[in-house]
């Protein structure tokens, strides 16, 4: 886990809360969020959504994904409760893979081709 990670000021970062893409509002006056998926993990489906619109303030943010999202959804989909799949910038896949052994949860085929 990367601590030196810090969050941008210029850009929404999008995150996984609860089985959702989600982004915040990188206005630090603000402290909106919105989801960047209209529906909880299915697959890849909605990451190339590049912009994002606060309801909140009303401005409009360019949206950073990481680069393994498709391996993040790949991993946190091994997860059978949406209340179980978060994923956090600053987590690598790696941890991700981690958690999922230690509380027994599926490896992905493609995971563990790496």
């Amino acid at each position: 886990m990367d601590t030196t990670w810090t969050l941008p000021t210029d850009v929404a970062v999008a995150y996984v809360n609860h089985g959702r893409w989600v982004a915040d509002c990188p206005d630090q006056e603000c402290h909106g969020a919105e989801d960047t998926l209209p529906s909880p993990i299915t697959g890849v489906i909605g990451l190339n959504r590049h912009r994002m619109i606060c309801t909140n303030c009303g401005r409009t943010w360019p949206v950073e994904w990481p680069m393994t999202a498709d391996m993040i959804v790949a991993v946190l989909m091994q997860r059978p409760r949406k209340d179980n799949r978060h994923w956090w910038p600053w987590e690598s896949v790696e941890d991700l893979l981690v958690e999922n052994m230690t509380h027994g949860f599926g490896v992905p085929d493609k995971a563990v081709a790496r």
